[in-house]
């Protein structure tokens, strides 16, 4: 007669414990405004850390820029050297100065023709990482699409950068290097849009030098030093245009 009692309080005790479990269980639970509540504090962190991200891509972008840059300085200069110290033409025979630098070994190339690296994307040191394309068909006599800037349309001609036009340009005398004067201070190669011509000057629209790096446009002088810009002299004769 005794046990019944025992048996009947052990099974009230089990059930009591398990029912003091579930009630911490919903103790510890979210309710829907402690859920939305976190989710609107993690979407104001995103939406304050993502612009901090894309400026910092943005800055490795540009010292990837900045290294092409110095590489394109050497491959002028190396040109320079083994032609009596003329410097590279940045047109001569309709080629411009990409393809001269690729075609004689300066700079590596893919393979291709003059013709067909002048209608190529830029790649390598000569493509900018901030840089894009698209491919347009600008009625040239080979049938080739070329690879254009987005936003003048142009023909980038096998680079993203673009030679100072008022000291390696076809059209003018050509110069040694041992004419510039003031190697640290005159512009060799910098941030150019696609104009068709692979130069950049203040004059022509189309050869403005481009700021592409937030504002910025990176720029190698001639003594080999690289600077990013927010604005250029809009005079194009005297110094950093002229040598």
């Amino acid at each position: 007669m005794s046990a019944w009692p025992n048996k009947h309080l052990q099974k009230r005790t089990h059930l009591t414990r398990t029912s003091n479990y579930g009630n911490r269980l919903c103790a510890g639970a979210f309710t829907l405004i402690e859920l939305l509540v976190v989710v609107a504090i993690i979407a104001l962190l995103v939406s304050i850390l993502l612009p901090s991200l894309e400026e910092a891509r943005e800055l490795a972008r540009s010292a990837a820029c900045k290294s092409n840059l110095k590489q394109v300085r050497l491959a002028m200069w190396l040109y320079s050297e083994d032609n009596d110290g003329w410097l590279c033409p940045a047109l001569i025979d309709y080629v411009c100065w990409p393809c001269l630098l690729c075609e004689s070994g300066y700079l590596p190339k893919e393979k291709g023709t003059a013709i067909e690296i002048n209608a190529a994307p830029p790649w390598g040191v000569l493509q900018c990482p901030s840089e894009t394309y698209v491919m347009k068909d600008v009625g040239s006599e080979d049938g080739l699409d070329r690879a254009c800037d987005p936003d003048t349309g142009y023909a980038w001609k096998g680079s993203n950068y673009g030679a100072n036009r008022y000291i390696v340009w076809g059209y003018t005398p050509l110069i040694k290097l041992s004419n510039v004067t003031a190697l640290f201070d005159t512009y060799l190669v910098g941030d150019a849009r696609g104009s068709g011509g692979a130069s950049i000057g203040p004059i022509n629209p189309l050869r403005l030098p481009k700021l592409r790096h937030n504002g910025i446009w990176n720029v190698v002088y001639c003594d080999g030093h690289v600077e990013g810009l927010n604005d250029f002299p809009k005079d194009a004769s005297s110094s950093p245009w002229q040598p």
